[in-house]
């Protein structure tokens, strides 16, 4: 399973990497889903006599992903996806077999917002966008002891473009709420961030910069 969705706190882009349509005059979706499986396993080695032992691990995987981009006339955009994974050890391991495989969070979701090319003096354009990645509980082991509860990034940015110029200058925020919950075993989220970046397009037109 592959989730696409963005860490809070890049610039006003859709979660698939491709920046949605913003110039239509009326109101329009496109949602797209897919389901997808998996099996892993490791066998172990072989015993004398050429016997081989039974799988040491093992695991079964599979999940479905739903996401959703609404576009409101031509200066509101909304985001949204959603995964449900399954991740189960299948292993011969009496305290793993049937427990959700460590680090495979249940589910994942994430929402973005966007008001973008809204008027300025000068010929600029104002964009500004808010989002939020949820994270389910996850487990740092196999026994599932080791618990990583549900975890929230909410981050925000605005963005000033001059299309004319080709430029643009955006300003973001990541893990707003300075969430520190882990990911991993013994590594901690970085606390609140804050970035500048400056885009310039000379080539494509007058919307390349903005894009």
């Amino acid at each position: 399973m592959q989730t696409s969705h963005r860490s809070t706190g890049e610039t006003p882009t859709s979660p698939s990497g491709s920046t949605a349509p913003a110039t239509a005059s009326r109101s329009r979706a496109v949602a797209a889903s897919s389901v997808r499986w998996s099996r892993i396993s490791s066998s172990g080695r072989s015993r004398p006599g050429g016997r081989r032992a039974p799988p040491t691990w093992g695991g079964r995987v599979y999940g479905a992903e739903q996401e959703l981009r609404l576009g409101l006339g031509r200066h509101a955009l909304l985001t949204g996806q959603l995964t449900y994974l399954v991740a189960r050890d299948t292993s011969d391991n009496t305290a793993a077999n049937g427990r959700q495989i460590p680090f495979h969070p249940r589910y994942t979701a994430y929402a973005r917002p966007e008001a973008v090319r809204l008027a300025l003096p000068g010929g600029t354009e104002l964009g500004a966008y808010a989002d939020a990645a949820v994270r389910g509980p996850s487990y740092g082991d196999p026994a599932n002891q080791l618990a990583f509860g549900t975890r929230v990034l909410v981050g925000a940015g605005l963005s000033v473009a001059w299309p004319r110029a080709h430029v643009r200058v955006t300003a973001s925020a990541a893990n707003l709420t300075n969430t520190q919950n882990e990911d991993i075993v013994d590594w901690t989220l970085p606390g609140r961030s804050f970035f500048v970046a400056l885009a310039y397009a000379p080539i494509g037109g007058d919307d390349a910069a903005i894009n």
